[in-house]
C-alpha cells in the first residue's frame, strides 16, 4: 500500500519554468506560471495547468510495484465548461503503454473505462459538477476475470467483470498517470490527497494534514542561521533556509505539532524532506520517526546532487509496528539521520 504525499510523482510534464525541486524518491513539487506545468497552490492542494490540454505528453506519473490491481483515490475540482470529448483522467500503464484508463467529459461530466483503445464502460449521465468532487477508481487487470469499479463522492456509480483482460498488452502495470481533461484556458485542476494502493478496496474519502516541525529535542546537524534547526526545515522548504551535516550518524530529533481536531483515525504517516548535497558526492539521509524509546527508520534516500531533491517515506505503522492512532501521532518524534 501506497499512500503519496501531495506532491509525489516521478514524471513532471517537460519544460517546467520556475521548477524548483527535481525528481526524487517517492515526492517532487515544482512551481509554474505557464501552461502545461505543475504549479503548487498552498500546503494543501497542488493543480495542473493545461496539462492534457494540446499535448497529450503533458502528465504526471508515480511509478507502483509491478501488479494488476490497484486502486486510486482523489479529490479533484474540475472546470466543467464549453464543449469537450472524453479525455484521459487516469492511466494505468505498462512501460510507455495505456493498459487501461478512466476519462472524464468536462462537457458533461460523464466518464467512461477503457481496455487499451476499447470502451468497456459509460455512465449514464453527469457524474460530477464544478467544485471539489472524490473519485476513486479500482481496478484488477486479469485474463478471463478482470473488473472495475468507479465511485463518485462516495456513491458506486458503475462497475464490471470480465471486461479487463490482459488481451492489449502483456505484462504488469508499473506507473500511474495522472491528467488533465478539460481543453480550455483557464483550466487549473487541482488535485488533493492522493492515495494509490495496490489492492481493490476503497478507503475514501481521505485528508490529508501537513505537520511541521516545532520543537528541537535533540540535534547534530548545523543550521544556516539561527538558533534552532527546526526552524530552517518547516514547509514549505526554501532552498535558502537548511540545516547541514557531514558526518555519519549525525542525527536530528524534531518535536511534531499535534494533528487538527475533529480527525478520528489514521492510516499512514510519511516523512518528507528537501536534501541537496552543495559539495557532489552521493550522500545519503534516512528519514525516522519516534515514539517513547522506539525508533523506527526507512531506507537510505540519496540527496539531491545539482539541486534540490524532495524525498518521502511512508510508515505504516508505529514504531513498535503496532496500529497508527491519534494519540500516537500526537506522542511522535521526526528523526533524521546522516548513513
Amino acid at each position: 500500500m501506497a499512500f503519496e504525499w501531495k506532491m509525489a510523482f516521478d514524471h513532471l510534464p517537460t519544460g517546467a519554468d520556475g521548477r524548483i525541486w527535481s525528481v526524487g524518491e517517492g515526492a517532487i513539487a515544482a512551481h509554474s506560471s505557464t501552461n502545461n506545468e505543475v504549479f503548487s497552490r498552498d500546503l494543501g492542494t497542488f493543480g495542473v495547468r493545461r496539462c492534457m490540454g494540446l499535448a497529450d505528453n503533458a502528465y504526471m506519473s508515480v511509478g507502483v510495484d509491478p501488479g494488476l490491481q490497484f486502486t486510486v483515490g482523489m479529490f479533484f475540482s474540475p472546470a466543467l465548461r464549453w464543449a469537450g470529448a472524453l479525455r484521459h483522467l487516469l492511466l494505468f500503464m505498462v512501460g510507455g503503454t495505456e493498459k487501461v484508463s478512466l476519462r472524464l467529459s468536462p462537457a458533461t461530466g460523464t466518464f467512461d473505462v477503457r481496455r487499451g483503445s476499447t470502451t468497456v464502460a459509460t455512465s449514464a449521465g453527469a457524474l460530477i459538477s464544478q467544485g471539489s468532487n472524490y473519485v476513486e477508481f479500482t481496478v484488477y487487470m486479469h485474463a478471463s476475470e478482470g473488473s472495475f469499479a468507479l465511485r463518485v463522492n462516495g456513491v458506486e456509480v458503475f462497475s464490471g467483470g470480465n471486461d479487463l483482460n490482459l488481451s492489449n498488452t502483456a505484462g504488469d502495470v508499473d506507473s500511474i498517470r495522472f491528467h488533465n481533461p478539460v481543453d480550455y484556458s483557464p483550466n487549473n485542476l487541482d488535485f488533493t490527497d492522493l492515495y494509490i494502493r495496490d489492492g481493490g478496496e476503497f478507503l475514501g474519502p481521505i485528508k490529508g494534514s501537513l505537520l511541521n516541525p516545532t520543537s528541537d529535542v535533540s540535534v547534530d546537524w548545523t543550521p544556516d542561521s539561527g538558533a534552532t534547526n527546526y526552524t530552517q526545515v518547516q514547509a514549505p522548504a526554501a532552498t535558502a533556509s537548511y540545516a547541514d551535516s557531514d558526518t555519519v550518524d549525525d542525527e536530528d530529533e524534531y518535536g511534531l505539532a499535534d494533528l487538527p481536531a475533529g480527525i478520528n483515525s489514521i492510516i499512514s504517516v510519511t516523512r518528507v524532506t528537501v536534501g541537496e548535497a552543495p559539495d557532489g558526492g552521493a550522500p545519503q539521509i534516512s528519514h525516522g520517526i519516534k515514539r517513547g524509546a522506539t525508533e523506527l527508520y526507512g531506507v537510505e534516500r540519496t540527496v539531491g546532487v545539482g539541486g534540490p531533491r524532495t524525498q518521502a517515506t511512508h510508515f505504516g505503522t508505529q514504531p513498535d509496528l503496532s496500529p497508527w492512532s491519534v494519540a500516537a501521532v500526537n506522542d511522535l518524534v521526526l528523526l533524521r539521520k546522516a548513513v
